[in-house]
């Protein structure tokens, strides 16, 4: 199975109720009524998630992209002014990944042979993602890896890049290129790259082209700076093979998006989709599940009317546990919560009492989970119970139900707008049968189910609102997998027929719904793709929940999780001994006037909000309740995040060794790019400098780690590394005091000794 899990990891119930809280882009039905097979981030779910830009689900292979040159623009009738221009991105990302179980295992831990599991092809997509003059504004935005470098910059600290008749310092000089000069190169041969072109700049004397428009000569590529940027603009670029991608890796940015009734937004559609038979795969995995080992068993379902909650009292502790008889209240849902969540809770919510002579019972203190039969909110200790809950792997798929759904969108719109009261008497009669259809079709009648609160028969998009607030409805309804045809497939037919109820005609157009149906199909990207990498001819998908099945089999991935890179500076900022001064899953103060409140290996807190550190958390796996209390050291420094941890690190407790490496995992790759911007800003100007990208891994270990710990304020520490020499490195580390003092706990020399 490949890696699942990043900041939008997902489970509904780690959240507070606000991350649902996004008007018209939720799942399965938008706010008008259509399909809508995704979820929107954008201002309604900024409070709890990290938008700032948009990262890989999964470990997969991006297939396909769209980027804008600069955003379309609809033009929609209005009073002041007459005309108001929306702009809408059409960019995207899609990227395919492999879902499968984990293998058989012997009982030595060796795989079974002749056992494959079954395996699932999923795509992701990432819609409405910032236009190519968005980068251009902001110089500094980093830029997806799978975009191709185009051109390069002449990098030099004083002069001009001399250019060679061929590919070695000892050939004859044709001409210089000036410093800044923009080209475009071929072939690399050792440290020479063949150049193609000059698109800025000068050289001196001037170079003539070939037959075939290349210039001649080669320069020295160490001295490039390269510039990547998408293939083409405003098309669809259709990879001939796919570029592996890692979950957490830079997708993009959120981009721009206006409808014609509302304000222009910064906001991201997320989507997760199958062409397989999904169905069948999910029998398979059940099936496969039932010989997994019980340790595979992640996930705790109660149910309705069996559990109750016991009412929390002063009492209550590891010495004097709940008891089955104590006072509380019948739970009147069904939920299922992964260990993840249970393992994340502060030690204070958590006990193990003796049942008997040789059982232990589990008790958890929930909030804000559950509701009695009445739907009323219930708050309390849970049992987990020998029949009375059950254990269950995420490749059970509990709960999960899958539909087909073919309504075409005027049969879901004249639906909305019969349940707004929007139609009239004629309009009513005049669309019956399509109101009929789409209150009868297998989605909308299991939303009813969950849904229809006040029991009118009618199902409006403000109850879908509220229903998602709630941990239980928003679970259900995330469990829903829906066969549709997909929004990003044009088929013009289907919207054809809404031209009546929009009073469109040929002779007498609405202006207004002419550009809508020209932006939907602007939007689409179905066709350009369709039959390649799987994906079906006809448009029609399996859609998920996205956050769902993420936040689903995270957990799976989680149950071990791994540093992804930067061991050296993990291993420097803690240890998970709980007697040592240095241990870190628990809120501390390093011991300065710089320094915030921090966790883990070095999560200061003191400079960053608490959406961002409440975002983070719960990304990492950390409950709501206790990344709530987390979040409150935002801004905190010096005397003040001292007296924060005295007084609230006993109520916060600690965190997971899990969690610690994931959060270790999140804030990571902000330090590279941290790192990569220091190193240019301090060497760009030096002839022997080699590329980030061409230093040895352990030497870039080495330079985030001095970032990490803050020597980012001269160019000595990335210069010492930028000939991609680790004697000279080491050199500097040993002969330089105020780096050599933190030797004994960072072992930076010894670290780039061994590899």
């Amino acid at each position: 199975m490949e890696r699942f899990g990043h900041a939008a990891d997902g489970a509904q119930y780690r959240r507070g109720p606000g991350c649902w809280r996004h008007p018209a882009g939720f799942y399965p039905t938008g706010e008008n009524g259509l399909w809508h097979g995704g979820v929107h981030f954008d201002e309604g779910t900024a409070a709890a998630f990290d938008q700032s830009s948009v990262r890989c689900i999964a470990d997969g292979e991006v297939i396909a992209y769209r980027i804008d040159e600069r955003y379309p623009v609809s033009e929609f009738t209005d009073e002041i002014p007459l005309v108001k221009r929306a702009p809408f991105s059409t960019g995207f990302v899609l990227v395919k990944h492999s879902l499968q179980p984990p293998p058989l295992k012997n009982a030595d831990g060796t795989i079974v042979e002749g056992q494959t599991p079954p395996s699932l092809t999923l795509y992701s997509l990432y819609m409405h993602l910032l236009d190519w003059t968005g980068y251009q504004a902001q110089a500094d935005l980093p830029r997806p890896a799978f975009w191709e470098t185009k051109r390069y910059t002449v990098n030099t600290q004083h002069d001009g890049l001399s250019v060679r008749a061929g590919p070695s310092k000892h050939t004859t000089k044709l001409s210089e290129l000036s410093k800044g000069a923009e080209i475009t190169i071929g072939e690399t041969e050792g440290e020479f790259s063949k150049l193609v072109s000059l698109i800025s700049g000068t050289a001196q004397p001037a170079l003539s082209a070939d037959d075939e428009g290349q210039l001649p000569g080669y320069v020295s590529t160490n001295l490039l700076k390269p510039h990547s940027e998408p293939a083409e603009y405003g098309r669809v670029i259709v990879l001939d093979s796919g570029l592996p991608i890692k979950a957490g890796d830079l997708i993009g940015h959120p981009g721009l998006y206006q409808n014609h009734d509302s304000a222009a937004q910064r906001m991201v559609h997320v989507e997760l989709f199958s062409c397989d038979d999904v169905p069948a795969f999910i029998a398979r995995s059940r099936a496969w599940a039932s010989r997994l080992p019980d340790d595979q068993k992640t996930l705790l379902k109660i149910y309705k009317g069996a559990s109750k909650l016991i009412t929390h009292r002063d009492d209550i502790n590891a010495e004097s546990p709940p008891k089955l008889d104590d006072d509380g209240t019948q739970i009147g849902v069904d939920l299922i919560i992964p260990q993840s969540l249970l393992d994340g809770l502060p030690a204070s919510r958590k006990i193990q009492a003796k049942d008997g002579a040789d059982d232990t019972m589990h008790w958890w203190r929930l909030d804000g989970l559950f509701a009695d039969a009445d739907g009323n909110p219930i708050d309390g200790w849970l049992a987990e119970q020998e029949l009375i809950t059950t254990r269950h792997s995420p490749w059970e798929w509990e709960g999960f139900e899958c539909l087909e759904d073919a309504d075409p969108p005027i049969s879901g719109f004249v639906y909305y707008l019969n349940a707004a009261l929007r139609l009239s008497d004629d309009e009513k009669a005049s669309y019956q049968g399509a109101i009929d259809q789409a209150d009868k079709g297998p989605v909308r009648s299991r939303l009813y189910d969950i849904v229809d609160t006040n029991r009118d028969g009618k199902m409006t998009s403000q109850e879908i609102q509220v229903a998602l607030e709630k941990p239980c409805h928003a679970q259900s309804i995330s469990q829903l997998v829906t066969r549709h045809e997909s929004e990003w497939f044009w088929n013009a037919a289907r919207w054809d027929e809404l031209d009546e109820l929009m009073g469109h005609r040929s002779d007498d157009p609405n202006q207004d719904w002419a550009e809508e149906k020209n932006r939907i199909k602007t939007l689409s990207w179905w066709g350009d793709i369709a039959g390649r990498y799987s994906i079906s001819a006809d448009g029609k998908a399996w859609h998920f929940q996205p956050l769902a099945l993420v936040g689903k089999f995270s957990t799976v991935a989680r149950a071990r999780p791994t540093i992804s890179e930067g061991r050296i500076t993990f291993d420097a900022e803690g240890n998970n001994i709980p007697t040592s001064p240095f241990f870190s899953r628990v809120v501390h103060w390093p011991g300065n006037d710089l320094s915030g409140v921090t966790l883990g290996r070095g999560y200061d807190m003191g400079s960053r909000t608490e959406i961002e550190i409440y975002a983070h958390m719960t990304s990492a796996g950390i409950a709501h309740d206790q990344a709530t209390k987390i979040a409150q050291a935002h801004g905190k420094k010096g005397i003040i995040a001292q007296q924060f941890v005295r007084e609230n690190k006993a109520s916060i407790g600690q965190i997971t060794p899990e969690q610690e490496i994931l959060l270790f995992n999140i804030i990571y790759p902000n330090y590279v790019d941290r790192a990569i911007s220091n190193y240019d800003h301090w060497t760009s100007s030096e002839p022997d400098r080699a590329e980030w990208s061409a230093l040895d891994q352990v030497i870039r270990d080495v330079l985030v780690d001095f970032v990490y710990q803050g020597f980012t304020q001269g160019p000595n520490p990335m210069k010492a590394g930028m000939r991609n020499d680790k004697a000279e490195l080491i050199r500097y580390i040993e002969n330089t005091p105020a780096i050599r003092q933190y030797e004994p706990g960072r072992n930076r020399a010894r670290y780039l000794r061994n590899y």
